[in-house]
């Protein structure tokens, strides 16, 4: 029997092969002197059709031609056909294995004619064998009659009978995971990722059934096929004149068969254990078995192309191999065995060989699969592209003449420059260099009435706030001096521009000057040349989001935006002219989340189409780690319409499956082709990966093309396609503007922009009509009852002659760029979204891994940080700089918080950080492993900034053992999460758990899997029992509290600060002196000792004063003083949602006493103090 593989994905060998192996191809070569006939022009036709992609049929073939008369250069390979063949010879073809098989010799050689072309293509047989194949057949075995009727009957009988034994007795393996369930399950670092081996890739069904088929060896029809199935093997081919049972699975691929007597059970058995078992994802060389060439479009019937390019299949040792090895054992048993001495000498001791590491079953480092078939574009994919620079966040207009303009960053390693460029006959031309060195933003273009190019774009000042800028240029004047169009204090950034019916520039963008995002807008003036006023497009109460625009033809600009009044997002249309009159008008608005519109003129000029995410109810609403279905980019889905400007009505057309290539879907853009229909791009989730999907919608008909892969698109969840009208004399009926880094897998490669024309919808396949889908009502977790504290009602405190104010942030929320929630955590402005106007935070820090699957880029690292840049509001909305260091047990997992941009990644694998930018100014030791926690404090304080360090998830495979460290050092980590929304409270054994956000009848366990069983406490953390708060604590660490939500968790997580100044340096000084609370709401918790506040570490001769007072947002169940890590005082009768106590310790311990406060709601909201620790001195 076959040796188990190590690290077996689930699937079985069979399935594995259907669904993600690629056929090799064969070879097909023409020879021929004379000129072709009228007869072999056509069957040479068929051919070139059967090896077209577009137009074939999918036969696995390449096809060879060899003109001896016009073309004497041959190719090295079919020398040896040329050499044989004669000038008068009639032109022949001659078929040869795939490459991979090494095999020279052609294994067919035959005239050129119609009826030999057709049966290199394709069979009956092969037609019977596909038919089996994509019914779920585990593998079709044929019988290769040898001519002896009564040896092949009797070959079929014992055949058929083992068959049916084997299918029996045969299971298919544990794990395999189906298609629809895979964005259900979790894949955080501590789990491990979900594994894409297990998963399904097609709705063929999985089960275990062979068939048995058979064949002549002078069938007429087959005489092809037979040939491929024998020449490979000298064994098989040199056994005439006996029956051959061949086992086909996968795309047609073939092992070497069992010969006459070789057809036992016991074979059948062994070939049926390798195929039906879990395949190995070891990389092999070389691959036993071969493909047979099978006219058949496989990518069809998986779902979309779903090949993995850098992957072979596990050895696939046929039934040959298992033979000989059962061979090789029966000599090895018979043969003698040596006689051993009466005394025997001790054997040297033999170092034992050291095992292979295990290659990760990661995601992030393989060749994402397409589920999407590939758009047939109508030119050539042009690239603005340098090595080692990275190039992206493209803007992107036509000129008069239809040439396109692209304004793009690049980013060299240390600063973004802003360049224009143009298409030119070939490729394109770099106009101008707007900004040479700086922080910069993403850009925005237009062209005005007079031909003048106008760049504008956000940078980041001297002072940390982001200024909006603009520039001209024209082919006479070259650049223009740049105007600034907005300088506040805060953010005015995420800027798009156009230009209207007279010519005249329009800029909108949000700024973030009154502590919420608002929209405003400017136009110029085409003949005055000079800038309007700032005109106020959305400044209401609740955050007003993503400008987008478009003109109607009396000049009025048409701009769209979503808008959080209410506490959920709608979207909303206003028409401004240019002396700045509004008028708003709500657009498809419901209970679900709609955002992110993207606007475009119709044809006639009567409407405009509108493009927008749409997402679930609840959304940013109070959510545990329940699985990507709670995400907050979760079930997004397109929303799509036309808005008749002439009665003010939008009409909603539903894409149906022309919307759904992955899920979920992201930033839709609409623009109009040539043709007069609407375009829709936008970005879809598979696997680990955000690609670009187009679907065009036709008019006339009221139907939608297929949807299609725009080719080269992989790139972030947050990268916005630009669709552009076709010029003159120009391929295509619409233009595509976008940035890829071309990434295989998760891994960050080097960006670049990308120009493509797309193809007339005509020529596209109809999309499956729009179903309707039922919608599955859920219940919401308690907690949502609870009515939210106001976004005004703000928290001060005097405490031991100190003014403080309350404030409420996150550093542990996870976008795209992390490896384990990709598609579901949302992108960097999907939080600020939720932390500005749902959560109603202070201040926020995004945190994605260093290391986890993928190293943390640097290029992504700036860009995490410009993005923290221009959402930045000081003193009302601060942003922080944070990533995690997910070094796991036990030492623990790390969130590193940056109050300065420009803060090094301090990589866990010394590999990595040895090869980085910062090593240069901030080196590390050299060696291997990995940079631990000491090495990692020691090098923060050599970078002499404000920092802080928060361990999160103590008792997991995440966490910390406190026990492990021998000193700590509070020169940057002070506070713990002692709890994350995703997960669970890991404040001590048996404590209790809060139960906000909870889905009803569910709980988490200590590890954050859901479990269908009411909340209670955890009484036991097991092997990682020494990563609970209350040990670190019981360890001697000086320790505060903090509350964060890592992945998907959303409004159930408050880390409270108690702040001296408001301003980035004001948290990280609080973090640092412990002024801290942790909350699952905002719970107001104020905690002092003999008037110092919590935090402190003092020593005294007197008892411990200790003063609590608590601001409630619902009633209280109870409340608890926790000493030295037991419950001290319980408080349990309360009037209203306010409580405020003085308790006097009067029996302190010897040595340090530790206290903490503890509150529970009865809506299941829980907070927390950090401690006070004092010491009683001795009178």
């Amino acid at each position: 029997m076959l040796a188990q593989q190590a690290l077996a994905c689930q699937v079985p060998v069979f399935r594995y092969a259907l669904e993600r192996w690629q056929a090799d191809k064969y070879h097909a070569v023409i020879v021929h002197h004379a000129p072709l006939t009228a007869k072999q022009t056509k069957a040479l036709e068929l051919l070139d059709r059967a090896v077209n992609p577009s137009l074939g049929n999918g036969a696995n073939l390449m096809l060879h031609k060899l003109d001896l008369a016009s073309e004497p250069r041959v190719d090295p390979r079919w020398k040896g056909e040329a050499s044989t063949f004669k000038p008068d010879d009639t032109p022949r073809i001659a078929l040869y294995y795939p490459t991979s098989s090494k095999i020279r010799e052609a294994l067919w050689t035959g005239d050129l004619t119609l009826k030999n072309v057709e049966g290199i293509i394709d069979s009956p047989l092969r037609r019977k064998i596909k038919s089996e194949l994509l019914s779920g057949t585990s593998n079709v075995w044929l019988l290769v009659e040898s001519g002896n009727v009564a040896a092949d009957r009797s070959a079929e009988a014992r055949l058929k009978k083992f068959l049916e034994q084997t299918s029996r007795e045969t299971k298919l393996p544990k794990g395999i995971i189906p298609l629809e369930q895979a964005g259900q399950l979790r894949s955080g670092p501590d789990e491990g990722p979900i594994d894409l081996d297990d998963v399904l890739r097609s709705s063929v069904p999985l089960k275990i059934q062979f068939t048995t088929l058979a064949v002549s060896r002078k069938d007429p029809a087959e005489e092809i096929f037979v040939s491929m199935l024998l020449n490979h093997s000298r064994r098989m081919r040199t056994q005439a004149d006996q029956p051959i049972a061949i086992p086909i699975f996968g795309r047609g691929r073939v092992l070497e068969g069992m010969i006459g007597k070789d057809i036992t059970l016991e074979h059948s058995r062994g070939a049926a254990s390798y195929l039906c078992s879990a395949c190995s994802c070891q990389v092999k060389e070389e691959n036993p078995g071969l493909d047979m060439l099978m006219a058949v479009k496989w990518a069809d019937h998986m779902l979309g192309n779903l090949i993995i390019e850098d992957k072979t299949l596990p050895p696939l040792e046929g039934i040959g191999e298992i033979l000989r090895s059962r061979v090789r054992k029966k000599k090895q048993a018979n043969k003698p065995k040596p006689i051993q001495p009466a005394n025997p000498k001790p054997n040297k001791p033999v170092k034992p060989k050291p095992k292979p590491k295990a290659k990760a079953n990661d995601i992030r480092r393989k060749t994402i699969p397409f589920t999407v078939p590939e758009v047939q574009l109508a030119d050539k994919l042009q690239k603005i592209e340098m090595e080692g620079i990275q190039i992206d966040l493209p803007a992107a207009t036509t000129d008069k003449k239809g040439r396109v303009l692209v304004a793009y960053l690049e980013w060299n390693g240390k600063s973004d420059a802003l360049r224009l460029a143009r298409t030119k006959a070939v490729g394109f031309e770099v106009l101008a260099t707007v900004i040479d060195s700086a922080v910069l933003h993403a850009p925005a273009l237009a062209v005005d009435g007079k031909g003048t190019t106008w760049v504008v774009w956000s940078e980041t000042a001297d002072d940390k706030s982001v200024n909006l800028k603009a520039c001209s240029w024209n082919e006479k004047n070259g650049l223009g001096k740049p105007v600034t169009l907005a300088d506040t204090d805060a953010a005015e950034a995420f800027a798009v521009s156009g230009t209207d019916s007279k010519g005249r520039v329009w800029v909108s963008w949000q700024s973030f000057r009154a502590g919420e995002s608002d929209v405003y807008a400017r136009v110029l003036d085409s003949k005055s040349g000079k800038w309007s006023k700032e005109l106020a497009v959305a400044t209401q109460k609740g955050g007003d989001w993503a400008p987008s625009m478009a003109f109607d033809e009396k000049g009025n600009a048409w701009i769209a935006y979503d808008s959080s009044r209410g506490n959920e997002f709608n979207l909303y249309l206003c028409r401004v002219d240019a002396e700045g009159k509004t008028k708003e008008f709500p657009i498809a608005h419901s209970n679900k989340y709609e955002a992110r519109a993207s606007l475009a003129a119709t044809a006639d000029g009567k409407g405009l189409w509108i493009a927008a995410e749409r997402g679930k109810v609840k959304h940013g609403l109070d959510y545990r780690g329940h699985g990507n279905k709670t995400g907050i980019n979760a079930e997004k889905s397109v929303l799509f319409g036309r808005f008749d400007i002439a009665s003010s009505q939008f009409e909603e057309i539903p894409l149906g499956p022309a919307g759904e290539a992955g899920n979920p879907v992201n930033l839709p853009v609409v623009g109009v082709g040539r043709e007069g229909n609407p375009w829709v791009a936008y970005r879809y989730f598979n696997a680990a990966l955000w690609r670009v999907a187009v679907t065009s919608y036709r008019v006339k008909s009221g139907t939608w093309s297929s949807r299609r892969r725009i080719p080269s698109s992989s790139f972030g969840q947050d990268r916005k396609v630009v669709l552009l009208p076709n010029g003159k004399g120009t391929m295509g009926d619409l233009r595509a503007c976008w940035p890829s880094d071309e990434r295989k897998h998760k891994a960050h490669q080097t960006a670049k922009v990308m120009l493509a024309a797309l193809p007339s919808p005509s020529k596209l396949p109809e999309a499956s009509p729009v179903a309707p889908k039922k919608e599955q009502a859920e219940n919401p977790p308690h907690s949502h009852k609870t009515p939210e504290r106001p976004a005004s009602d703000r928290h001060q405190w005097k405490v031991d002659g100190k003014s403080y104010g309350l404030f409420w942030g996150d550093v542990h929320r996870h976008t795209d760029v992390s490896n384990c929630r990709t598609g579901f955590d949302g992108c960097i402005v999907d939080h600020f979204r939720y932390a500005y106007d749902l959560a109603k935070l202070d201040f926020l820090g995004t945190s994605d891994h260093t290391d986890a699957g993928k190293m943390y880029h640097p290029y992504e690292w700036w860009h995490n940080q410009r993005m923290h840049d221009a959402l930045h509001s000081p003193g009302r909305f601060n942003t922080l700089y944070v990533y995690e260091r997910e070094q796991r047990w036990p030492w623990g997992h790390r969130n590193v918080v940056f109050a300065q941009r420009g803060g090094p990644i301090i990589y866990i694998k010394k590999s990595l950080y040895l090869n980085s930018p910062w090593q240069k100014t901030l080196p590390a030791k050299k060696g291997e492993g990995e940079i631990l926690p000491y090495e990692l404090w020691e090098m923060l304080k050599k970078y002499g900034k404000p920092v802080a360090l928060i361990s999160h998830t103590g008792a997991t495979g995440m966490g910390t053992d406190w026990s492990k460290y021998e000193k700590f050092d509070y020169s940057s980590e002070n506070i713990v999460e002692i709890y994350q929304g995703a997960r669970v409270s890991y404040e001590g054994a048996g404590a209790p758990q809060p139960t906000v956000g909870l889905l009803p009848n569910t709980s988490l366990n200590s590890l954050g899997r859901v479990q269908n069983a009411p909340p209670e406490p955890i009484m036991d953390f097991g092997q990682y029992a020494r990563g609970t708060y209350q040990n670190a604590l019981k360890q001697g660490h000086n320790l505060g509290v903090f509350a964060s939500s890592d992945h998907i968790s959303q409004h159930a997580s408050y880390g409270g600060v108690f702040c001296k100044e408001f301003t980035r340096e004001g948290i990280i000084e609080a973090m640092d002196n412990r002024r801290t609370i942790a909350a699952t709401d905002k719970i107001y918790l104020n905690f002092t000792c003999n008037g110092k506040p919590l935090g402190s570490i003092f020593e005294t001769k007197e008892n411990a004063k200790l003063w609590l007072k608590v601001d409630g947002t619902a009633p209280f169940r109870r409340i608890t003083i926790v000493r030295n890590e037991k419950d001290w005082k319980n408080f349990g009768i309360f009037t209203g949602k306010t409580f405020e106590e003085t308790v006097t310790d009067e029996n302190m311990l010897e040595g340090e006493n530790r206290y903490y406060v503890r509150v529970m709601q009865s809506d299941g909201n829980m907070a927390w103090s950090s401690p006070v620790w004092v010491t009683k001195k001795k009178p």
